[in-house]
């Protein structure tokens, strides 16, 4: 089975107003993967990870932090974060994460 996602087929959302979304694969197409570009601005906050992720820098800056640890993410950096990682995200930045298995499983 594959699955052809073309940038007009991708389902753009909202996420508060520092986040849009451009979801290309979701959970209908595969329970196992999640993969969608991310548009974020300033501070999102502290989070606790459900899934196991990786992010992927396209543009700007990404900023991570981890309990003592604070990393900044460039242009064709990435990191992937274990399932109940408690970190924080910021920055002015476009990327791309993928999540399995797939967001909202």
């Amino acid at each position: 089975m594959y699955k052809i996602i073309r940038k007009v087929q991708a389902k753009e959302r909202s996420v508060g107003e520092a986040k849009s979304v451009l979801d290309y694969v979701t959970k209908e197409i595969s329970p196992a993967v999640s993969f969608v570009i991310v548009k974020n601005t300033g501070d999102w906050g502290e989070s606790i990870t459900r899934y196991s992720r990786v992010y992927f820098v396209l543009e700007g800056t990404l900023k991570l932090k981890f309990q003592d640890e604070e990393v900044a993410l460039e242009p064709w950096d990435g990191c992937f974060i274990d399932k109940g990682t408690k970190y924080n995200f910021s920055g002015d930045c476009q990327i791309i994460v993928v999540d399995s298995p797939a967001y909202g499983s």
